[in-house]
């Protein structure tokens, strides 16, 4: 279950910050006057929120004032004046406001603007005329305007009155939304650096911790090669990088010259990533959780196609008013991620143990990070007592993600160490011995590359009794616990096989023991695990050339001599399925030279590149016309690399090879 007092208590600090801030209690400009009378303005910056006048299609001066004025609205702040009736199609005004400021007190006072007048503009202290801040360049024509997206400090000079006029030009030909979106702040020059040092500060940290960690991660991929996710993540974190370096107009800041042409790329930049980040984000979860996104398989191809083309398409339209019809569905993409990725996080929560540890941790930094978020809107619409706090909570949404994937590293070292000590075990299991009188022998044993399997095969020879045994069988599943069962199997053979030789039973009777003796430690080791296995044997005397055929569920053995080829089909339930199990061999007779082809059946399913697998007429026409085993065994190595083209196989394979020569002495077959 998920930990609901982790849950709550997150959600109870996001309502402390909702309900609790002391921003709300700010005073609010009314009919374009401000009353700051009462504020402590060196506590904190007070944003000048509010109605103030506003005077369309005319860029006023102090100088101006002593004249008639032209026709004014009052217009709230944090909405554009083209959302008002009479406004739709004004480019350009005048926004003026009185500030009463407190009596007896001296400031040092400053003006900031946190990326909320779209878009150029200019602030100017009436009466005096005196120009204290510009953003961009300001004009009534489209051609000889400057777009502005920059967060600044502008110091306000000594001011000795009461009393603050302000007039505020702004021109917004480029954008939709005109006007003080977000109101600018006025407080105490001291206050407003501290402010903005904190902000950059966390900017900062943010985008060099993620860069230090996008170059540690691409090191760590480019060393080990062997998974995703240390590749997703440093292309995460570098994107995220390049979106702060954006949304924070660095590039702007270092080179004003170049505001104008940036200006144009920036918001298209802005969208792309915002696209890119989502995808990330999902391929990452899908790497970090194991099976994350995994009965949604068949929405990958359609996902990959709708973020090329969303990523692509900002850098398509001609300008910032054709993108703008578009950003709701942008802003619908990233809702749906979210959801999605959000409600995918808490089904792996609660419904699957082995992720869960995962899953609650992306979620608690996923809510923690959305807490930082919440208290910046907070704070830059709202004037909540706090600061700007979204920065950490990237560096802490980042570092912890770090902190998963090292867990999941060392949580596959541990696996592939228990893998190799496995597989180690495992090939103790195998024939030791491939030459022997009277029979030719050739075999191949494959593993699947990243897990245990359960394949078996081992081969026999009754000197005593001149007779020879050839044993090979599958495992149901793969892993360690298949591995153990094939072991088991292997246990019984020499057992019963050393028993049957010293009573001396006949070949029939030592079948019978031997089908008995695998079926119970089948039984006992694979009840718990949910495990059955296949199984063949070929029983043959090496003096006439008759044998036996055993065979348990597994795939058909044949017989091939002379360019004939006959399968040998006939068997029962898979070992382990039921305490006793039937037993009715098949007798065959070989004439010398006969070849014999025993295999899993990984050899057959394992998938190529083109969906393509190994075809056994094909394969049987190669053991038939190869002039000898050791060239059949090659031929089939060669097929399977044509058609597996470097694929990994994902299921384990085995096959094996006999060719009788009864005139074959044991130097002979060395």
């Amino acid at each position: 279950m998920l930990r609901i007092p982790h849950v709550w208590r997150l959600l109870s600090l996001l309502c402390a910050l909702l309900t609790g801030a002391q921003g709300f209690a700010t005073p609010q400009a009314s009919q374009g006057i401000l009353d700051l009378t009462s504020v402590d303005l060196r506590a904190s910056p007070v944003p000048l929120r509010g109605e103030w006048t506003f005077y369309p299609n005319v860029l006023l001066r102090a100088a101006d004032l002593k004249s008639e004025l032209p026709q004014s609205y009052v217009l709230p702040t944090g909405s554009s004046w083209t959302s008002h009736p009479g406004l739709e199609n004004v480019q350009y005004g005048t926004y003026a406001l009185r500030i009463l400021l407190p009596p007896h007190e001296t400031y040092h006072l400053g003006l900031q603007d946190d990326v909320g007048i779209n878009s150029a503009f200019e602030l100017e202290i009436a009466p005096e005329g005196r120009i204290i801040a510009r953003a961009g360049r300001v004009a009534d024509r489209a051609p000889f305007e400057v777009s502005w997206w920059l967060r600044k400090d502008f110091p306000i000079p000594e001011y000795g009155r009461r009393q603050l006029d302000l007039l505020l030009r702004v021109s917004s030909f480029n954008y939709v939304y005109k006007g003080i979106l977000i109101p600018p702040k006025i407080g105490e020059w001291s206050a407003l650096s501290r402010d903005t040092f904190l902000k950059s500060l966390g900017s900062i940290a943010a985008a060099f911790t993620l860069l230090a960690l996008a170059i540690y991660h691409a090191i760590l991929f480019f060393v080990r090669r062997d998974d995703a996710t240390n590749w997703i993540f440093a292309v995460s974190c570098l994107t995220m990088v390049f979106r702060i370096v954006t949304a924070d107009r660095v590039i702007e800041g270092i080179y004003p010259e170049g505001l104008a042409i940036y200006a144009d790329v920036n918001y298209r930049i802005l969208y792309s990533m915002m696209v890119v980040c989502s995808f990330l984000v999902f391929r990452y979860l899908g790497c970090i959780i194991e099976g994350f996104p995994d009965k949604l398989k068949f929405l990958r191809h359609p996902a990959h196609a709708v973020t090329l083309v969303l990523a692509v398409l900002p850098f398509m339209v001609p300008d910032y008013r054709t993108m703008h019809r578009l950003v709701y569905v942008y802003e619908g993409y990233t809702c749906v991620i979210g959801i999605f990725v959000f409600s995918l996080l808490i089904y792996h929560a609660l419904h699957h143990p082995q992720h869960r540890f995962e899953a609650r941790t992306c979620l608690s930094l996923a809510l923690i990070f959305a807490v930082a978020l919440v208290n910046d809107i907070g704070y830059a619409h709202y004037a909540w007592d706090t600061f700007n706090v979204a920065s950490y909570g990237l560096i802490s949404l980042f570092m912890g993600q770090s902190i998963l994937v090292a867990r999941k590293y060392r949580k596959d070292f541990s696996l592939r160490k228990n893998l190799q000590e496995s597989k180690a075990v495992q090939a103790a299991f195998l024939p030791s011995q491939d030459q022997f009188p009277g029979i030719r022998t050739s075999s191949y044993y494959q593993v699947a590359e990243e897990q245990a399997g359960g394949d078996f095969y081992d081969l026999k020879h009754d000197a005593r009794n001149q007779r020879f045994y050839a044993f090979i069988g599958d495992v149901t599943g793969h892993g360690i616990a298949s591995a153990l069962v094939s072991g088991a199997a292997s246990g019984a053979i020499h057992g019963t096989l050393s028993v049957c030789q010293n009573q001396n039973l006949s070949m029939e009777e030592t079948l019978k023991e031997l089908m008995d003796a695998l079926n119970l430690s089948v039984l006992s080791a694979g009840r718990r695990a949910d495990r059955l296995m296949t199984f063949s044997i070929v029983a043959l005397d090496l003096r006439t050339g008759d044998g036996l055929y055993v065979n348990a569920g597994h795939n058909a053995a044949f017989l091939i001599h002379e360019g004939h080829i006959q399968a040998l089909v006939k068997g029962s339930s898979p070992l382990g399925l039921h305490e006793s199990i039937p037993f009715a061999p098949l007798p065959f007779r070989i004439q010398p030279g006969t070849r014999m082809f025993l295999y899993t059946d990984g050899l057959t399913e394992n998938f190529g590149t083109d969906d393509r697998t190994l075809k056994i007429k094909k394969l049987t026409s190669l053991i038939a016309q190869a002039p000898g085993i050791q060239p059949a065994r090659s031929e089939i190595l060669n097929y399977a690399a044509g058609i597996w083209n470097r694929t990994p196989p994902q299921d384990d394979f085995t096959f094996v090879i006999l060719e009788w020569d009864p005139a074959l002495g044991l130097q002979d077959a060395a």
